[in-house]
């Protein structure tokens, strides 16, 4: 069947945070709804010695999910999966991306620099460093982010 459009997966990593949800918004907005299916991705990140992987952070994952998850559908784009891992973020992101194929990551930044960024690490530099698939990194300016437009 030449000619058709092949729909194309594209993960979405959130957190919860604004940065997040501008970047999910970027990403429904600006890519063609009618060949895109998105993957939304929660995760669980386990530092060595703490436990994430009691109800409570579970509980969280899947109402970021699910809340994601009706935004997306209502904005009329299509959710092929919504996932939660416990793990590195940087690692995991890039696994999932691996796994499910997808054509495109797109991800927040918070956009710190200095002590902030050195203390707190950079989870979207890791993901361009070490991920092997395209990706779209959708930068806000630390402490710029207007709510009401996520």
């Amino acid at each position: 069947m030449a000619g058709l459009l092949q729909k194309q997966t594209v993960l979405l990593p959130i957190d919860g945070s604004d940065c997040a949800r501008l970047a999910v918004k970027w990403a429904v907005t600006t890519l063609p709804m009618d060949s895109t299916e998105f993957i939304l991705l929660y995760v669980i990140v386990s530092n060595e010695g703490v436990r994430k992987d009691s109800a409570e952070y579970v509980n969280i994952a899947r109402q970021t999910l699910l809340h994601t998850e009706q935004h997306v559908r209502e904005l009329g784009a299509t959710v092929k999966k919504s996932i939660h891992k416990i793990g590195s973020a940087v690692s995991t992101i890039c696994m999932v991306a691996d796994e499910e194929q997808v054509d495109l990551v797109v991800l927040g930044s918070h956009g710190r620099s200095g002590v902030a960024k050195m203390v707190m690490g950079s989870v979207s530099e890791g993901v361009l460093e070490k991920c092997q698939r395209p990706i779209v990194v959708y930068k806000t300016l630390q402490g710029r982010v207007d709510p009401n437009e996520a």
